[in-house]
């Protein structure tokens, strides 16, 4: 499939690699799917790219990677829709902000986009986690670990598409 990107240019995306929301996210409903896309190799950041809008794109990052501590309480109907057999399968990214100053980057821990490694179903979920808000300071001082997004437990097949430039 071949999917026009504002930054990356015009990118053949495995049909395998497509994220399906159903429900769009909110403020994008007709908007339905999308893909990852790496572009720095190490980062810790990603892009959630719309594969029908060039234009639009979110920067994501896993938030483990920021905050160690941080757990998901995927609410059951969440975890039926997105047909997860246990919430620990689901790959969780946090939506970043990023200001003109980018040490002031923001995330939202409250509201992740929750992806099925297998089935690829996707959906913005709203937790009930205490202590988790809209906009979680992103840089505080540690480094972030990268660790790959990856699909099930073949490690061969990345949830990511990674651009070559």
């Amino acid at each position: 499939m071949l999917v026009n990107t504002q930054r990356f240019g015009q990118l053949e995306i495995d049909e395998g690699r497509i994220l399906a929301f159903d429900e769009g996210l909110p403020g994008f409903e007709g908007l339905r799917q999308f893909v990852l896309i790496q572009d720095d190799e190490g980062s810790p950041f990603m892009w959630l790219q719309a594969a029908d809008e060039p234009r639009l794109a979110f920067v994501v990052a896993v938030p483990s990677d920021f905050f160690p501590g941080y757990r998901l309480e995927l609410a059951e109907e969440d975890r039926r829709y997105l047909e997860l057999r246990k919430a620990e399968d689901a790959a969780v990214f946090s939506i970043v902000v990023v200001p003109d100053d980018p040490r002031e980057m923001t995330t939202n821990l409250k509201a992740p986009v929750v992806v099925n490694p297998e089935t690829k179903r996707a959906r913005q979920v709203i937790v009930n986690t205490k202590g988790y808000g809209l906009k979680h300071k992103l840089l505080g001082g540690t480094a972030p670990k990268r660790r790959s997004a990856r699909v099930g437990r073949d490690e061969d097949q990345p949830l990511s598409v990674a651009v070559s430039k």
